[in-house]
């Protein structure tokens, strides 16, 4: 998934709990779209 590899590199979170979440809202939002 390209777009949550970009979202990753630009934004790089402080620490793994939040980008876990982060990550589960980024792909939570793309499902959505394409559901």
């Amino acid at each position: 998934m390209p777009t949550y590899v970009a979202l990753l590199h630009q934004s790089p979170p402080p620490d793994l709990a939040a980008a876990t979440n982060r990550n589960a809202e980024v792909v939570g939002e793309l499902a959505a779209r394409w559901s």
